[in-house]
């Protein structure tokens, strides 16, 4: 919500969820997913079946495919020059 409701703590409010959801996407990935890379060990969750599948599923959307499309703020270059894109 601050990152929604108040301007100053918006971009740091914003880069630590996506932070956290990150390092929570890297423990499941550990846990999960590597074991599956391997011959000789199997997920530590299994036993969670699909809602496991379910959580990674949705932690991967929301911590690595929605950060890429967040708009960056424009800063100009050059202040006292203005383009009007639209014209």
């Amino acid at each position: 919500m601050i990152s929604l409701t108040v301007e100053g703590w918006s971009a740091l409010a914003t880069r630590y969820n996506i932070l956290l959801l990150l390092s929570i996407f890297s423990t499941y990935a550990y846990r999960d997913l590597w074991p599956l890379a391997t011959y000789y060990d199997r997920p530590v969750d299994i036993m969670e079946g699909g809602v496991l599948w379910l959580k990674i599923g949705l932690l991967f959307f929301t911590a690595i495919v929605i950060p890429v499309f967040i708009p960056r703020r424009y800063i100009p270059v050059d202040a006292k020059v203005w383009i009007n894109l639209f014209d």
